[in-house]
């Protein structure tokens, strides 16, 4: 395999690093580029170990290490076909609906993380403008005083609670709010922030809903 098909593959994330799991008869398989956010969020307290470090097509592995490869992804051209601004049926500050093209599939496949709808879409929409802007977010963050009344005897002091105003800026990350098959087209909804993305979810945690067919 030459270098470019090898940088193709880990670009499409089509390469997992294996870690085995102490104490158990078990392997822990992250995509390459999965292991790498791990490792620079900070989500493990321990040292990284060999398995799940950034890899490239130039790194060479240690002795001993996993590696699991899909030599011949399975790819959704219709990723790069889609006209996505003219998919694009409605969009404001928190949601964006699209026709769904056939052929994409609302979910990351084994082989292929990158061609999805969410991805997509993403790609094509967020770096062209062609979606209303996001306004900053103006949250009130929780503080406290300290405020000290009475005597000096008495030594009593008062908590009073205040608020201060806190602008935040939102990043834009495309999800979708729910799935449709890979060939079946059709009015997708995707959220354009986390905390929507979070606020659209719960209502199915709440109440249990269901698809019907």
């Amino acid at each position: 395999m030459n270098e470019s098909a090898a940088r193709e593959l880990l670009d499409l994330g089509a390469v997992y690093i294996g870690e085995k799991i102490k104490g158990q008869d078990l392997t822990k398989w992250r995509r390459w580029e999965a292991a790498k956010s791990h490792q620079a969020s900070g989500a493990s307290k321990t040292p990284p170990s060999p398995a799940v470090r950034p890899l490239a097509p130039e790194t060479t592995l240690p002795p001993g290490s996993l590696l699991r490869c899909h030599p011949r992804p399975k790819r959704f051209p219709a990723c790069g076909s889609t006209d996505w601004p003219a998919a694009v049926v409605h969009a404001d500050d928190k949601y964006i609906v699209i026709n769904k093209p056939a052929g994409l599939p609302c979910m990351r496949h084994e082989s292929n993380a990158t061609e999805h709808v969410a991805a997509c879409a993403s790609k094509a929409l967020l770096s062209s403008g062609a979606l209303p802007p996001l306004a900053d977010r103006n949250d009130d963050e929780d503080g406290e005083t300290l405020e000290a009344s009475g005597t000096a005897e008495s030594g009593v002091i008062h908590r009073r609670r205040s608020r201060r105003a806190k602008i935040v800026r939102r990043e834009q990350e495309l999800e979708v709010c729910h799935r449709l098959d890979t060939w079946t087209t059709g009015l997708m909804v995707l959220s354009r922030t986390k905390q929507v993305a979070l606020a659209c979810g719960r209502p199915f945690l709440i109440l249990g809903l269901s698809r019907h067919k």
